[in-house]
């Protein structure tokens, strides 16, 4: 006999999420009441969510200036990511996300025990569709259908979800090296917050963590309605490496600068390549000294503040021909 969500005494954020999302929370506990909703319906009502937030890869929700992120730290086969995707992300991504008050990142980790091909696999898939800007129309799809292993009529049932992927250029994405570094940074973030298989953490504004103790939606909600009176493990903040989304996917000309933060000395990861390839300098990964006297001297080429960040402007500097006005 499957667990079931139970009557207890609720906020009145959890009650409404619960009389909202009743249904869809049958759908990821199968045999809680009598008519549990569809797979089908499951995944309208995922995509219904996120259609029209705005998505930067695996992060829903924008925003001007700093924003508080919740990050979710889950493999795609875990039943509490389909509890979240069922129960509390519809009311995140309408309340939150598409106000610009909260951005949602899910940090993709490789999978179950046992299962780590299967898992790998759905993380890799879920990147690439992250790398298109549908990652959580494709995650809300495997939450609903995912049946423990992945099968040709999985695969089909899942890209068929979301008509706009396009299914070649999504397949040799998958394999490709940005997309299993984006992985394995989120596993080793993970590894540094001692999170274990699933856990979430708020990012604040001002770059400080906060690791929850919540393991369920509900408590999350009550948590993210409450933060004076939730229980939190802080850290001072996360490494710079796996802040950035796993893609640098910029417009025609190379000139869309990629990441939510500017990048600076000390900053780590692909990104930082990317930029080390624009500037015609050692590619380490890391923005170091020679990357940053780089910088300056094109900063300073174009009229730029030469304080040796990389933000929009100085990106667009670097990689387009038209010298921009100021950096902002």
């Amino acid at each position: 006999m499957p667990a079931c969500i139970r009557s207890r005494a609720v906020s009145p954020l959890e009650r409404t999420l619960a009389l909202a999302a009743a249904c869809t929370a049958l759908a990821v506990l199968p045999g809680c009441g009598d008519d549990p909703v569809s797979a089908d319906e499951q995944v309208r009502a995922s995509i219904a969510a996120v259609r029209g937030v705005p998505q930067d890869g695996p992060i829903l929700g924008g925003g001007d200036g700093p924003t508080p992120t919740l990050m979710v730290f889950s493999r795609l086969d875990d039943l509490r990511l389909a509890d979240f995707v069922a129960l509390a992300l519809p009311r995140l991504a309408r309340e939150q996300a598409r106000l610009g008050r909260l951005r949602i990142r899910l940090q993709t980790l490789a999978g179950q025990p046992g299962a780590e091909e299967d898992g790998l696999r759905l993380a890799r898939l879920a990147q690439a569709a992250g790398l298109q800007d549908h990652f959580w129309e494709f995650v809300g799809s495997v939450a609903a259908r995912y049946p423990g292993v992945i099968d040709d009529e999985f695969t089909a049932s899942t890209l068929g979800d979301v008509p706009a992927l396009r299914r070649a250029e999504l397949m040799r994405d998958a394999q490709t090296p940005r997309v299993q570094a984006a992985i394995e940074r989120a596993t080793g973030l993970a590894r540094h917050l001692k999170l274990g298989r699933f856990g979430f953490v708020v990012e604040r504004r001002d770059g400080s963590v906060e690791v929850l103790r919540a393991r369920s939606s509900q408590q999350l909600l009550k948590d993210l309605a409450s933060p004076s009176g939730r229980v939190s493990r802080r850290v001072a903040e996360l490494p710079r490496e796996a802040t950035p989304t796993p893609r640098a996917k910029p417009a025609a000309g190379g000139t869309e600068h990629p990441f939510r933060y500017p990048l600076r000395e000390g900053t780590t990861g692909l990104v930082v390549e990317e930029l080390q390839r624009g500037l015609g300098v050692k590619v380490t990964g890391r923005y170091d000294g020679a990357t940053l006297a780089a910088v300056r001297k094109v900063q300073r080429e174009r009229g730029l503040d030469p304080d040796g960040v990389t933000g929009e402007q100085t990106w667009r500097a670097v990689f387009s021909a038209a010298a921009p006005q100021a950096e902002r």
